[in-house]
This record gives C-alpha cells, structure tokens and sequence, in this order.
C-alpha cells in the first residue's frame, strides 16, 4: 500500500491509498481510494488492470453534501392505477427453505475455512465450485446462443475473459473464477 498525493474530488480534499499485488498472476494492477480528509468517506475508487492505459473500473462522486436530506425525498405516492403490495422480509428459515436446506455447523466451518484459504492466496485468490454445488439453471445455460459467445473454447472447457476477471467452466461441470491470468486459472482447474 502507498499513499498518493492529496487531491480533490467533487471539490473536497481526499487522500490517496493505492494497494498493488505484490505477485505476478492477479489480473489488478492496483486499487485506488480516494478518502475524504474531514468525514474519512472514500469519494472515488480506480481499479487498474495488467497491461491496460485506461481504468478497468472507476467510480467517483462529482457532487456531494453532507446536509440532512428533506424529509419530502422519502414520500412515496403510488402512481395510478397501480396496486401496492407490502411483503414481509423473509426470515432465516425462509431462506433455508428457498436455499433447500438450513446450514449446518459443518456447512458454516467448511465456509469459513474456504474463506481464509481464499484469503491466504490473496490478489491471486482462485476460487472452486464443485460441479454439485452449481445450480441446474447455470447448467441450463450452457444451450444458449449467447453462452457460446461470450466464452471462448479451452482445453477442458470454456473460458470468459475480462480485463479483470476469468471464469473457467469445465466440461465436468467445475467452475472456476479468480482475478488472475488464464494459464493461473486453467493451472488451478488442473490440481
């Protein structure tokens, strides 16, 4: 991490920090967040990829306050004729019932240790879905037109490439996806 120089963004002044990977094989070249100097609110974040001139990704404030909003901006009036509905916010079982089953200890502990072996491999994290942990649906797609053109052939399966991101899907229905090269991701499929 570094800390850049000061600058302004949507006319106030911020502080720059930019993290940069410090292996080869992540597709990010590096992170930068601009932070507010009084409020500590990160106002704009440019995310750079390997090899490319322009940000992959940027998102900024050109306008801010941090005034009270009028209470008339949260008024809602449903427009004519059309039928309001208010539905309940679903509770955890709800969820495990939509989900198909409720997770057990040994569901969430196999989590969180995937999480930090994720973590442990940093900017060059690559992550695994088993092919029965993906949903028929996402199998389903594999017959759609659009599917086909917007991955290209690899050994063993197909690729969709950004200048950020690789996801690889497998021919046995493995899928992986990581912010790193496609020899770094094709290479993980292989262990």
């Amino acid at each position: 991490f570094t800390v850049g120089k000061d600058a302004k963004i949507a006319g106030r002044g911020v502080y720059q920090i930019t993290g940069a990977p410090r292996n080869a094989g992540s597709l990010v070249a590096s992170v930068t967040i601009s932070v507010d100097a009084a409020t500590g609110l990160p106002l704009a974040v440019v995310v750079k990829a390997v090899g490319e001139s322009t940000p992959a990704f940027e998102v900024a404030f050109e306008l801010i306050t941090f005034a009270k909003p009028a209470a008339s901006n949260f008024n809602f009036v449903a427009p004519a004729g059309s039928k309001v509905e208010e539905v309940p916010v679903p509770t955890e079982a709800d969820l495990a019932k939509y989900a198909g089953k409720t997770p057990t200890a040994a569901d969430e502990a196999l989590a969180k240790a995937e999480a930090e072996k994720l973590m442990a491999q940093g900017w060059a994290a690559v992550v695994e879905v088993p092919a029965d942990k993906v949903p028929t649906e996402f199998t389903a797609l594999k017959a759609n037109k659009l599917y086909t053109e917007l991955t290209k052939p690899v050994t063993g399966g197909r690729i969709f490439t950004t200048s950020l991101i690789n996801i690889f899907i497998a021919d046995d229905g493995r899928i992986f996806a990581g912010s790193v090269t496609q020899q770094k991701l094709l290479e993980a499929a292989k262990k």
